[in-house]
């Protein structure tokens, strides 16, 4: 009775460990990507109070950890990928605070378990959610980000921190937008309503080209299907050509005109006519 007792429990946990090895396997459709929020050796108020306005931003897809960790990203990632890898996060966020680097803030992702890329900003001049009187955004709230400046469109570098900040707040997909849902009006009217903070770039790791094409890989059924005979011309109009058939001309519906048509005896008349023959 022992052994079969055993024998079911451990089938049981191999079970377990098989369904949440599955359920981190790449997808062809992926889930919503969650964010670590973590500290440091060291943290200043400001990064704390700072990491804690990122989380509520970012909720429900954040996960944050209350201790303080002993990791130094650019010196050495293994800690860090381990703790991703374990709470099912691929980017974080890790706050610090140093004499070198005062008010330190580090966002970065991870791929297949390993670090992607990562960039190193200084924080100044914050003014937190609590700080700032108003309303505040509520959970799932779509964001509207505005990257102005030549350098987000040519420079490297800011090309890629656009896109990890776009990665990093974007959330959920939506297909559709229920209209009746909508808590504001069309009107733009910006108000504060923090968090308020100024970065400043410091170090900067980017992925390799074959890491960034491995990456960036579509699976061919999410690819858009090539329409066949349609393309576009230098003005961006879309012009197609179109493959005709042999067309039976007999059976074109063509217009018929009223002194070609034949007209039809009267019969009253054509009746006369048969009956005269006939008595002669």
């Amino acid at each position: 009775m022992e052994k079969k007792i055993r024998s079911h429990f451990g089938k049981r946990t191999k079970g377990v460990h098989r369904r949440r090895y599955k359920k981190k396997q790449p997808k062809v459709n992926e889930t919503v990507k969650n964010v670590l929020v973590l500290k440091g050796r060291k943290t200043s108020e400001n990064i704390r109070d700072l990491l804690t306005d990122l989380y509520l931003i970012t909720k429900p897809n954040a996960h944050k950890l209350t201790r303080k960790n002993d990791i130094v990203p650019f010196d050495d990632e293994t800690s860090l990928e381990f703790l991703c890898n374990k709470n099912d996060c691929g980017l974080f966020v890790l706050g610090s605070h140093t004499k070198k680097r005062p008010h330190n803030l580090v966002v970065g992702r991870v791929y297949d378990n390993h670090l992607y890329d990562m960039v190193e900003f200084g924080v100044d001049s914050l003014k937190t959610i609590h700080e700032i009187k108003g309303e505040t955004c509520v959970d799932g709230t779509k964001p509207l980000l505005v990257f102005n400046g030549d350098g987000f469109q040519f420079d490297e570098e800011y090309k890629m921190i656009k896109n990890l900040f776009i990665d990093l707040f974007k959330g959920v997909v939506v297909q559709s937008i229920l209209l009746t849902s909508l808590q504001k009006s069309p009107n733009v009217d910006l108000t504060d309503m923090g968090p308020h903070f100024n970065l400043t770039k410091r170090r900067i790791q980017m992925a390799s080209s074959d890491l960034t094409k491995t990456a960036t890989w579509v699976h061919p059924s999410l690819r858009p299907k090539k329409v066949k005979n349609v393309s576009r011309n230098k003005l961006g109009d879309k012009v197609g050509r179109i493959h005709m058939g042999k067309q039976n001309y007999n059976s074109i519906a063509t217009r018929k005109m009223k002194a070609f048509k034949k007209k039809k005896p009267n019969n009253q008349k054509y009746s006369q006519k048969n009956n005269r023959r006939n008595k002669k």
